[in-house]
């Protein structure tokens, strides 16, 4: 993430400027710690944010605690590793193809 790209904070990180022509808000989230440069996306459509990362286990991880303890309601975060968390979210499992779980007329 580019400094000159920071927009604002977003629940206390740094967010990139959100993309335009998009069916929803979506925002790459500054994660730091796991790797250099981790990021996280966090999307909303409605009410609520989805925030999706591909690590938990990283010396920030307390911080998206506090996010979860302090937010909750606000934010879905979930590992983007974690079948079950895809699996609870999608409402399908991992591998059965996107396809397949749209319901066609």
């Amino acid at each position: 993430m580019h400094p000159s790209d920071i927009h604002e904070s977003w629940f206390g990180f740094r967010s990139l400027v959100p993309l335009d022509g998009l069916p929803c808000k979506m925002l790459m989230i500054s994660l730091p710690g796991h790797t250099f440069g981790h990021s996280g996306i966090a999307l909303q459509d409605g009410g609520k944010w989805l925030l999706a990362g591909d690590a938990c286990f990283y010396h920030r991880e307390m911080d998206l605690r506090q996010l979860r303890h302090d937010h909750g309601s606000e934010i879905e975060i979930f590992c983007s590793h974690d079948m079950g968390e895809f699996k609870r979210l999608a409402r399908r499992a991992c591998l059965q193809p996107a396809e397949a779980a749209i319901k066609r007329p």
